[in-house]
């Protein structure tokens, strides 16, 4: 069963279950994997919202990430009912107003922003949505006070620099991910789920809506249910 606590306890860099962190997956991966297609599953924010919140769902997220303006944010927020229980939204927004709304739902249990300078006005969790996955992303990130830095790529190298500082989210590369066979990325997977007991990382690709390999992200996906029961 989802349930949003476990990611905040990523953030708070606490040891605990398995979670996952993958906000932007490809419209194709994601009608492959919810078996329904067609523009109306995007034509309307209320659809958009409906169709994530069964991706997330059906993937076993504890969470559902949304992308935000400050037009959207209200329509956004009116459909938390359609949440499962245990389930909350993840907004990211570079639109420091819509951040600011969704700050006092609380259907939102974390806020995420590429602006490394947009200045924090919640208590709530913030995450840092890097274009890399470099040190200098992660100590910038840390720096400015982000609880968490969602990366692209070297997550083995960057848990031991980042531990103690700030959370990792992501960084498997979904270029690897991509080339790599099943039994490769499952073995890749659980032992970085080794080297992160200690807590204060989220699986996830890094990806940024690139081209994703059905079979690489369902490898992917299948070691986090092994690991999530």
């Amino acid at each position: 069963m989802a349930d949003y606590r476990e990611f905040l306890r990523v953030l708070r860099r606490e040891p605990g279950r398995v979670t996952l962190f993958e906000p932007y997956i490809h419209r194709k991966i994601v009608s492959q994997l919810i078996w329904r297609s067609g523009d109306n599953l995007w034509d309307t924010t209320a659809h958009r919202v409906s169709t994530l919140i069964d991706l997330y769902a059906y993937i076993k997220s504890d969470v559902v990430p949304l992308e935000a303006n400050r037009e959207d944010i209200a329509d956004i927020l009116a459909c938390s009912p359609m949440l499962p229980d245990g389930m909350r939204f993840v907004i990211l927004s570079e639109d420091a107003d819509a951040l600011h709304i969704a700050a006092a739902s609380d259907a939102v249990c974390a806020l995420g922003t590429g602006d490394i300078k947009l200045p924090r006005e919640s208590e709530k969790p913030m995450i840092f949505l890097a274009d890399s996955g470099d040190t200098n992303a992660v100590a910038e990130a840390a720096a400015q006070g982000f609880d968490g830095v969602h990366i692209s790529q070297n997550a083995e190298m960057l848990y031991p620099l980042a531990k103690g500082q700030i959370a990792l989210l992501g960084g498997l590369s979904i270029e690897d991910i991509n080339v790599s066979e099943p039994m490769v990325i499952h073995r890749r997977i659980k032992a970085l789920h080794t080297l992160t007991a200690d807590g204060g990382y989220a699986l996830g690709s890094g990806n940024c809506y690139g081209e994703t390999s059905y079979l690489g992200f369902i490898s992917m996906l299948g070691i986090y249910n092994q690991l999530l029961n």
